[in-house]
């Protein structure tokens, strides 16, 4: 008395690292209506601004999503109040 499944890993899959982010740090684009992009956090101190980058997203992983392209490793970004922002806001960086 078992279960049984199957899986399927698309030939497109990536052998490497992936970056991935919180669905939370997702919105629509402005530039694509079935777009999506992310706020990229730039600057320090009181000069911490959002940016607005339009991004492809991949697969979702639990509570996060997969960035196909628009995302370099290292780039900082909203990941909580995205929806809350517009291009150029100011931000400030809280500890986790």
């Amino acid at each position: 008395t078992g279960d049984i499944a199957s899986t399927a890993v698309p030939a497109s899959a990536q052998s490497g690292p992936i970056i991935a982010l919180p669905l939370t740090g997702v919105v629509r684009s402005p530039n694509d209506p079935r777009g999506f992009a992310v706020y990229v956090v730039s600057g320090e101190g009181e000069n911490t601004i959002a940016r607005l980058r339009d991004v492809t997203l991949g697969a979702v992983i639990g509570n996060d999503v997969q960035v196909l392209s628009g995302l370099r490793k290292g780039d900082r970004i909203v990941s909580m109040g995205a929806t809350l922002l517009i291009d150029g806001s100011h931000v400030r960086i809280l500890p986790s």
